[in-house]
């Protein structure tokens, strides 16, 4: 993706190796390329970049910074949509609304600060003015943030909050979104917020039978002809073979859990 020839509407082709660089001798049909989008975005999510349990939000990283590596993560989210890779799933409402609307509009959440940073941020609650004013000057996190209110607690923590969340990690902000660009994508994010949340922010589901059967709509004909009858037969075949493949797909994702155990 550094390189100057890089073109992102150009064809991905995967191949997995073994240990021994034999590869599995498939040609990719869709599957491996989606199978590497997909194992590429679970590092992501689980990488130093970002911050949360389930949902994330950008963490700051001055090393991963210099070496861009927040953009190559935006990039490889954007490849993944052009090349109908899966989508990420863990972004957070506030990192969604702050790429899709812009940083000020999203509000700031503890969950998504270092545990001690919140600590002391939320420990202004228990003291009066006079403790307060002394609690603060001697913390220099809030001198940091540049927050001096006094008088309004609630502001205070909100103000404190705001910067360590959101304005402390604008640098890997800007540069998340400009990998994002890639193709365009951040800008159809924007463009199309609501189409996009579900597979941006949304748990992901499993598909089933019924969600498979669901999706098609019969078109059949007048009820008491032959035609009718064989298609009747034709709707059950379909909905068995729907059955058997959901579970074969729980009886192999059993064995490959079993095996990593």
């Amino acid at each position: 993706m550094s390189r100057k020839s890089f073109d992102p509407f150009k064809k991905i082709s995967v191949i997995f190796t073994d240990c021994g660089g034999m590869s599995e001798g498939a040609v990719d049909m869709g599957g491996p390329k989606r199978e590497m989008f997909r194992l590429v975005l679970k590092y992501l999510e689980e990488s130093s970049l970002f911050i949360g349990q389930e949902k994330k939000f950008l963490r700051l990283n001055m090393h991963s910074l210099e070496k861009k590596e927040y953009f190559f993560a935006g990039r490889i989210i954007a490849l993944s949509l052009l090349h109908e890779g899966p989508g990420p799933h863990f972004f957070s409402e506030s990192l969604y609304q702050a790429i899709t609307k812009g940083i000020d509009t999203c509000e700031p959440s503890d969950e998504f600060i270092e545990e001690e940073i919140s600590n002391k941020i939320n420990r202004i609650n228990n003291f009066d003015p006079d403790e307060l004013k002394e609690y603060v000057l001697e913390e220099q996190i809030f001198s940091i943030a540049g927050c001096c209110i006094l008088d309004d607690k609630e502001k205070l923590i909100r103000d404190c909050l705001r910067f360590y969340n959101i304005h402390r990690v604008r640098p890997a902000l800007d540069q998340f979104m400009d990998g994002l660009k890639t193709a365009g994508i951040l800008q159809l994010l924007r463009e199309h917020s609501e189409l996009f949340h579900q597979i941006m922010c949304g748990n992901k589901t499993q598909i089933s039978s019924q969600i498979m059967e669901e999706i098609f709509e019969f078109q059949l004909s007048e009820q008491g002809s032959n035609k009718r009858n064989l298609e009747n037969r034709l709707r059950a075949f379909w909905c068995d073979f729907l059955v058997d493949c959901e579970v074969a797909f729980i009886s192999n994702l059993r064995l490959v859990e079993s095996v990593d155990q």
